[in-house]
């Protein structure tokens, strides 16, 4: 963001560079966050996070109002996120068109399809065919990322979506083996699709950003949102899928920089 921000993108627990652990929850991964502010010196922050992010910058604000300067929460709801979010038509219609190779542009709300990997109803069942790959002295990154895209084909067909997957492999010290610690995320997916029910509120400037095409963050919960977060605003970018940052670049950067940037007392709740 080269509009004036110092920025830190740290991985959540359990993912990317950041260490693994045995648990994992949003109260967890919130005090996460302040350590890092404390590392770095920073007594306050614009937290911005996206899917389980934004439910993690949620749980920070909600529990350490001091430290969120502002928040900015992106197509994710403070509420339980339940299996079957997308209806069986719209799964059969993504199903057939996987199998007959059929372009995902020409399905509605092809956005969301592409990245069907998130929805919770699929999600146990990626992880558990991950945990199941073996590797068994590939000779390079590439055969070792194919094999595990062919091994878990069973449970994922969608080739767009191994292909996400598979990047996670990774070779360390010559021995291939996943970037994430798929035990630790199998063994937590009831914290991870759940939030925790909160009384307290975060009175600062807030403003949840959704995805048109998305059915992560619907009318249905804004309620919940206004309760806990009673300066929220709300945005929703048209043409746009749960990853409205891919999806929607320039539209989504342009709400987020006015809002970043805008003084408090000129940000109303809508």
């Amino acid at each position: 963001m080269a509009v004036g921000f110092q920025v830190l993108v740290p991985d959540a627990r359990n993912h990317g560079r950041s260490p693994h652990t045995h648990y994992m929850d949003y109260s967890l991964m919130s005090e996460d966050i302040q350590l890092l502010m404390r590392r770095e010196g920073i007594s306050q922050a614009a937290i911005v996070g996206h899917s389980m992010g934004g439910r993690t910058a949620m749980a920070l604000a909600l529990n350490k109002n001091s430290a969120v300067e502002r928040l900015v929460v992106v197509d994710v709801a403070p509420t339980r996120m339940e299996a079957g979010t997308f209806s069986p038509e719209y799964r059969q219609a993504t199903r057939r068109a996987t199998l007959k190779g059929t372009s995902l542009s020409t399905i509605k709300h092809a956005q969301e399809v592409e990245r069907i990997l998130e929805t919770p109803s699929n999600f146990p069942e990626y992880v558990k065919a991950l945990l199941q790959v073996r590797f068994d002295g590939e000779p390079t990154l590439l055969e070792a990322r194919r094999s595990a895209s062919d091994q878990i084909a069973w449970a994922v067909e969608n080739e767009l979506i191994r292909a996400f997957l598979v990047t996670n492999v990774t070779e360390e010290n010559g021995i291939y083996g996943w970037k994430c610690n798929l035990k630790a995320i199998a063994a937590n997916l009831n914290h991870i699709t759940a939030f925790t029910s909160f009384n307290q509120q975060y009175s600062g400037d807030t403003l949840f950003i959704g995805g048109g095409n998305s059915a992560y963050f619907t009318k249905a919960d804004y309620p919940e949102v206004y309760r806990l977060f009673p300066r929220a605003q709300i945005v929703n970018i048209d043409g746009a899928g749960h990853w409205v940052h891919y999806d929607k670049p320039h539209e989504f950067m342009q709400h987020l920089i006015s809002f970043l940037n805008a003084p408090s007392d000129q940000l109303q709740s809508t």
